[in-house]
């Protein structure tokens, strides 16, 4: 009989002793706050009403509930963190989250592009998307519910010409672009998300550019009106037909073309390009006295053709004048262009008028 209680008392003891060490393993592995691309049912945590991702528009994402492999709008999960939240009724359902997706969309939708005195992303440009069924949006709670607003999307791009294309920092407007390798970076910090440049499809830039500070230096540029010859050579046989009427008398009593050259590396690329002023009312009326290009070279050859409006030019002793000059401009390869006071920048593609009666440098 006591052998019996004895043996009983043991069994307890091992009973006692299993269940600690099961609890003990249980306490050891517990989750880290942070979790990364597991694939835990978490669906017990939320409400009845948003078990599902938003039927209608599959654009719109519980942080919570995502996987790797998720298709959201037009782009797919390829990696995430985030760090979850007590659910109450008022409350977020992260603390955290940085959710990489893998693919590319077009989005239309507001661009600014920082000034340089700016503490924090100067000069860069950002993004903020109209509503798009395609591009992801989060939800951050049930009641109300909400989702992020007015987040702005820092755009990355190497090809600095396409950068360009939104203007000198300080710009703003509306473009259609393509966009890959989004990343959301959501949290109570000065953190932004951000998204690889692909493609410029359109865009509609307000024209306003900080005014030129004192310490802008202009570089006026030397005419020559008679030298540059092979330059001079170049620029007769493009335009040897106009040149011909002109001399016959076709376009008027002046039968004689000026015609005044500087070169200047504009693009930084170590060779000059030509520039002109043809003067004769046949190119400029006579409201102005000439008529401006640039013309980059190609083995020899006149290249790619940058044209610019009327302008009035007076060339002193020595060629010098001060009627167009230029400015180096940090965030551009091309220099800006003053023309009778007027800025002209370069914005990927061609030459825009930014602003008038821009200058504030005495000559």
């Amino acid at each position: 009989m006591k052998k019996a209680e004895t043996f009983r008392n043991s069994l307890l003891l091992t009973k006692i002793f299993i269940f600690l060490c099961v609890l003990s393993i249980g306490c050891s592995n517990e989750a880290s706050p942070l979790i990364k691309n597991e694939q835990t049912d978490v669906s017990n945590i939320t409400s009845s009403a948003q078990k599902t991702i938003d039927s209608v528009n599959t654009s719109i994402f519980d942080p919570r509930k995502i996987k790797v492999g998720d298709k959201i709008g037009k782009l797919t999960v390829e990696s995430y963190e985030r760090i979850m939240t007590d659910v109450f009724n008022d409350a977020e359902y992260v603390t955290q989250a940085f959710i990489q997706f893998s693919g590319e969309v077009k989005v239309t939708g507001s661009f600014k592009r920082h000034p340089l005195d700016r503490e924090y992303l100067a000069g860069q440009v950002v993004f903020q998307m109209d509503d798009n069924v395609d591009f992801p949006r989060m939800k951050i709670r049930d009641k109300p519910q909400e989702l992020r607003q007015d987040e702005w999307v820092v755009l990355a791009s190497d090809d600095k010409e396409m950068k360009q294309k939104f203007g000198p920092p300080g710009s703003e407007g509306k473009a259609t672009i393509i966009i890959s390798n989004y990343r959301v970076q959501y949290g109570h910090t000065e953190i932004s998300d951000s998204a690889r440049l692909r493609e410029v499809i359109s865009i509609e830039r307000n024209n306003n550019k900080e005014p030129l500070n004192e310490k802008s230096i202009v570089k006026w540029l030397r005419f020559d009106q008679e030298g540059h010859s092979t330059e001079r050579k170049l620029i007769k046989e493009k335009f040897a037909s106009e040149i011909e009427e002109i001399e016959r008398g076709d376009h008027g009593n002046v039968k004689k073309i000026g015609i005044s050259i500087s070169s200047e590396d504009l693009n930084g690329d170590g060779k000059n390009e030509i520039i002109v002023a043809l003067m004769h009312p046949y190119f400029s009326g006579y409201q102005a006295n000439s008529l401006l290009y640039v013309y980059t070279t190609k083995d020899g050859k006149l290249d790619q053709e940058i044209s610019f409006n009327n302008a009035n030019i007076t060339i002193g002793e020595r060629g010098k004048q001060q009627d167009m000059g230029i400015i180096d401009n940090p965030e551009s390869e091309w220099k800006d262009i003053v023309i009778n006071d007027n800025l002209w920048s370069w914005d990927g593609e061609k030459y825009d008028l930014i602003k008038n009666d821009f200058l504030t440098v005495k000559k």
